[in-house]
């Protein structure tokens, strides 16, 4: 693992151009023989072979890239690396506006079936 490790990260060097910041988590398939290693602060991605730690292949991971774009969490990135506090503020504000929406929604399709109600009894009585 450790030599896996020194492969992998003087790919990225190589790739990147610069030293990435470190191994985020190591996926080992051994069915498939191949180790994948991630970076943390980039969606950089080395696979290295388990039997002769041969470089397969060194690209971008836009999986992460998109998970991140779809919880949120891009947003982090950008505006407050190493928190998550931008993230937690403007999830909880979308939520309780997504259900003041809601509410609101509710009130507009109830509130006029009230006023029928009451304006047939006016009528009938």
């Amino acid at each position: 693992m450790d030599s896996i490790q020194v492969l992998a990260v003087r790919a990225a060097q190589k790739s990147i151009g610069t030293d990435p910041v470190k191994i985020d988590r190591m996926d080992i398939r051994p069915s498939l023989g191949v180790v994948k290693v991630t970076f943390e602060g980039s969606f950089l991605e080395v696979q290295v072979d388990g039997s002769n730690g041969d470089i397969l292949f060194v690209g971008q991971r836009y999986s992460d890239f998109i998970e991140k774009i779809h919880d949120g969490s891009i947003l982090d990135v950008w505006f407050s690396p190493g928190g998550q506090i931008f993230k937690l503020t403007y999830t909880t504000l979308l939520s309780f506006s997504l259900m003041t929406l809601c509410l609101t929604g509710l009130g507009m399709w109830y509130y006029p079936k009230v006023i029928r109600r009451l304006k047939n009894k006016e009528h009938e009585g």
